[in-house]
């Protein structure tokens, strides 16, 4: 089986997809709660995802990123190697199944939504 990443973000009602992987391959196996899914991009970007059905860790692209639904969970997104300011990521919703897990989350500072995010791993046979 192989992976694609889709990452997508809608601001002021726009939605524009700002990652697209080919499909890789990829590591998987059960952790806890978690769902473990390592894999690396076209771009030789390496990817560390946790995943259940109300909580995410991501890692990838040089940033972290931590989300529990229906929490504000602070984080912080680099700027650059020694830069970074911090967010809240607040989770809407997680869907996971055989062929697609789906997450959607919003980044936002004090309480204001900067962008919606959304997430998928398509799987592929």
């Amino acid at each position: 089986m192989k992976l694609k990443y889709v990452l997508s973000s809608e601001i002021n009602n726009q939605e524009n997809e700002v990652i697209e992987t080919e499909y890789v391959d990829f590591f998987e196996k059960e952790h806890g709660k978690f769902t473990h899914i390592e894999f690396t991009d076209n771009k030789t970007m390496n990817c560390v995802l946790d995943v259940s059905d109300d909580e995410i860790k991501i890692n990838y692209a040089n940033q972290e990123l931590h989300m529990k639904k229906n929490y504000f969970i602070p984080n912080k997104l680099k700027i650059s190697e020694g830069d970074f300011f911090e967010i809240d990521v607040y989770l809407i919703k997680v869907i996971i199944s055989k062929e697609l897990i789906l997450f959607t989350y919003d980044l936002l500072q004090n309480k204001n939504i900067i962008v919606r995010n959304t997430a998928k791993l398509i799987f592929q046979n």
